[in-house]
């Protein structure tokens, strides 16, 4: 008899914990549809709202920490914003999208801070060349896609999916 307790009991463990595992899933979920919709939207207060949640309850997802990191950079939080962007690149180094955000949050930060916005953005078409269209196309990119460097890698970007090394 103590047999068939301890086994529904166990059961009974496992179940909760399932459940409780789906409910989580579930509340990232509309925590992160919640955010993307208020950011879009141009509520930055409730996408910050969303998007922290999300980094609470998910603390590795890169993409959480990113959208965040977004999210701040437009509240003008910046030293927050940052923090985000850093952890996300530390999170995941060879995730060229982590580097490409950064690069695009540090050279709207202005000039003193271009150098750091290229070198970061040749990290991210190094690892993501794949993006190169996009980084063509994006506004907030102009000023570094005027660097050589950057010009040579999106050059050879067009039509592989690694590209060498840059020398430094």
């Amino acid at each position: 008899m103590s047999t068939w307790i301890g086994i529904a009991l166990l059961l009974s463990i496992i179940a909760a914990k399932m459940g409780a595992g789906y409910y989580q899933r579930v509340r990232l979920t509309r925590a992160w549809e919640t955010g993307i919709q208020a950011f879009e939207a141009g509520d930055l207060e409730s996408a910050q709202t969303a998007f922290s949640h999300c980094v609470k309850w998910a603390p590795i997802w890169v993409l959480g920490r990113r959208m965040l990191g977004r999210t701040l950079a437009a509240l003008e939080r910046h030293n927050e914003a940052e923090e985000q962007f850093n952890f996300a690149v530390k999170l995941e180094p060879r995730n060229g999208e982590s580097h490409i955000d950064f690069a695009a949050y540090l050279a709207a930060r202005g000039q003193d801070r271009m150098d750091e916005a290229i070198e970061m953005l040749a990290k991210g078409l190094e690892l993501a060349p794949n993006f190169a269209d996009q980084i063509r196309n994006a506004p907030g990119l102009a000023p570094l896609r005027e660097n050589e460097k950057i010009r040579v890698l999106l050059d050879n970007a067009d039509g592989r999916d690694t590209l060498p090394r840059v020398q430094q």
